[in-house]
């Protein structure tokens, strides 16, 4: 991730490219540490990494939903991105991670069965 923040434009899509294949492939355990590192590159000068980050938000908001409240604010920066090519990536990965989170609330907070039907549920 250091080298990633002093490499310029698309040289620091290496090192992100190893750390997204560490953090979510092989050391699942390690997405606690870096991921939080990780969020602050959406303040990145290049382009090219910004829109890396979003497209890592996607993949760990799928694969490790409990990061997706710890991600809003870095994507409501990405969204406003001066950048259009970001902004419309970033609009679409919260669109996403909105319908994520309502089917998580409709399965939390699912209707109790009535009097009546209850002991149909055992037939």
């Amino acid at each position: 991730l250091n080298g990633a923040k002093l490499a310029q434009g698309r040289g620091a899509l290496e090192p992100l490219g190893r750390l997204r294949e560490l953090v979510l492939c092989k050391e699942p355990w390690l997405l606690r540490e870096f991921f939080p590192a990780a969020l602050e590159l959406a303040v990145a000068p290049a382009v090219e990494v910004r829109l890396w980050l979003v497209a890592f938000v996607d993949d760990v908001a799928k694969r490790h939903g409990q990061y997706v409240q710890s991600a809003l604010p870095a994507l409501s920066l990405l969204v406003s991105d001066a950048s259009p090519k970001v902004g419309k990536k970033a609009l679409a990965v919260v669109g996403k991670l909105v319908r994520v989170a309502m089917a998580q609330l409709v399965g939390l907070v699912s209707p109790s069965p009535s009097e009546e039907e209850a002991p149909k549920l055992w037939e």
